[in-house]
């Protein structure tokens, strides 16, 4: 238990097994913290997050690597995979200290184990109480000390990944710049060739490709497809629906209803993930998940269930925002500041240290997860939901905040957990999941319905409604039923 916990202290991953991002209870970990109403501008506040991956540096340098990038992934198709593959070599190199850092981390611990248990064997012979206490300090200190040295390998590694990274976008960006160059007429006579600065100015598309893979060699990047790579779809079943909201003037959105397990849902899966999250990131077609947090969890960051998306972050490196654990620490900096009582220690109650509220919603951004440029974190009660009603805050504060801040900003796509819940127990019974399911349809309804009233353009949405897998055949089909029965569908008309 002590291993576990220091482990997850400091941020190390245990094991090189995917992490299960499955169980939303567990969303929210390092350190959270509660945003008591969402972002008032979600596209705009891309703009305010350094396009060097949270690095230091001038507004000007992260204004050039922003739209170095959005030229290179937009004009350059060939240089955008190859940029893809490094960016895939990048992750792999995480993954293998991860794994590095999880299997010392496990030989020391069972070292230490068998240490402690031959000293509890010989207590009162070889060992006093007072020489095993002083034993299990030292234990602790040096597991401690053991994981606080990975996780610093681990930053330098991340901090060295997103220099090389800017240094790759850029130098694409120049070999590009060159060919334009020769295919376009020059504006002003070209310089003699013979001239003392002739080859100053002589780089080639080949010259770019020759550099980027000097630059992959020196950062230590070896990018080889790996033969053994298969696709592997996460969506274990799927159904869509097309709707049209309104009276008068109607909305048409897109309904998707998917079982499917939610860490292999975020987790990219191949180049072309990886590709089409470098192509939505900066443009207004944005895509965002919904995550469950209990109060707790959002409080304490060390609590051992909270690490699994977190876990999943640290798998890469975030290229162009600040990594989860900083924007985690950014965000509880800023509701202890809005809250002076919190910093002063003056009130002991749970708004007064800026323990969050259920129903508050805080938006983290991200250009690592597969689908997903942002992740709001809906807090609730203890991670599940048993019992909601339209009044609940959960659904009148914390999902109507959601939606609202989709349909406002650029959140083109929304996923979100249909039962609200983490995970399906006992209790949960055919007839719970199908009220649970319609009162979440129809306050998505309702919240489409209002959104017309006070929207002057009317664009097409899509949501898409997360079951968790393995459910049955019979239960997937009384979910896409209840959708059939609760919006109006709109179907398409064949002319013969």
């Amino acid at each position: 238990q002590t291993y576990s916990t220091l482990v997850q202290t400091a941020g190390v991953q245990a094991d090189h097994d995917e992490p299960d991002c499955g169980d939303s209870a567990s969303v929210l970990s390092s350190s959270l913290a509660s945003n008591s109403s969402p972002s008032h501008n979600t596209a705009n506040s891309f703009d305010s997050v350094s396009g060097c991956g949270g690095s230091a540096g001038s507004d000007v340098e992260r204004s050039e690597f922003r739209r170095a990038y959005l030229q290179l992934v937009n004009c350059a198709p060939s240089k955008a995979a190859k940029l893809v593959k490094i960016e895939r070599a990048m992750a792999k190199q995480v993954e293998d200290l991860l794994s590095s850092a999880g299997r010392a981390m496990r030989e020391l611990s069972a070292k230490q184990q068998a240490v402690m248990e031959e000293a509890v064997a010989q207590s009162g012979h070889r060992y006093t109480d007072e020489d095993i206490n002083r034993l299990n300090a030292q234990h602790v200190s040096n597991l401690t000390g053991e994981a606080q040295r990975w996780r610093k390998e681990l930053v330098m590694l991340k901090d060295r990944q997103k220099a090389a990274h800017r240094q790759l976008v850029l130098c694409q960006l120049n070999s590009l710049a060159a060919l334009d160059s020769r295919l376009l007429p020059a504006a002003e006579p070209v310089a003699n060739p013979s001239g003392p600065d002739a080859g100053a100015e002589s780089s080639t598309p080949a010259d770019g490709d020759a550099k980027l893979s000097e630059l992959s060699g020196e950062a230590g990047i070896n990018v080889t497809e790996d033969p053994n790579e298969s696709y592997r779809n996460p969506i274990a079943w799927e159904e869509s629906f097309t709707i049209s909201v309104g009276t008068q003037l109607k909305t048409q959105h897109n309904l998707r209803l998917l079982s499917a397990d939610l860490r292999r849902l975020l987790s990219p899966n191949s180049a072309a993930d990886r590709l089409q999250t470098a192509l939505s990131l900066y443009s207004d077609s944005l895509s965002a998940f919904v995550l469950l947090s209990s109060r707790d969890q959002a409080c304490n960051p060390h609590v051992s269930a909270s690490l699994k998306f977190s876990d999943l972050c640290e798998r890469s490196a975030d290229f162009h925002f600040d990594d989860y654990g900083r924007q985690m620490e950014s965000i509880w900096r800023r509701i202890n500041e809005a809250n002076p009582a919190a910093s002063s220690g003056g009130s002991n109650s749970a708004s007064a240290i800026g323990k969050p509220s259920v129903g508050d919603v805080f938006i983290t951004r991200h250009s690592n997860l597969n689908g997903a440029q942002l992740v709001f974190h809906l807090i609730t009660e203890s991670g599940d939901c048993p019992e909601l009603t339209s009044q609940h805050p959960v659904i009148a504060q914390g999902l109507r905040r959601i939606v609202r801040t989709a349909l406002v900003h650029d959140v083109n796509c929304l996923t979100l957990p249909l039962l609200l819940t983490t995970q399906l127990t006992e209790e949960m019974t055919i007839t719970w999941c199908q009220k649970r399911a319609e009162l979440v349809l129809k306050t998505i309804k309702g919240f489409l319905v209002e959104y017309i009233t006070w929207q002057s353009h009317r664009t097409p949405r899509c949501f898409q409604f997360l079951l968790p897998a393995g459910l049955s055949e019979s239960m997937l089909q009384s979910f896409s039923s209840c959708i059939q029965s609760i919006f109006s569908l709109s179907h398409v008309a064949l002319m013969k």
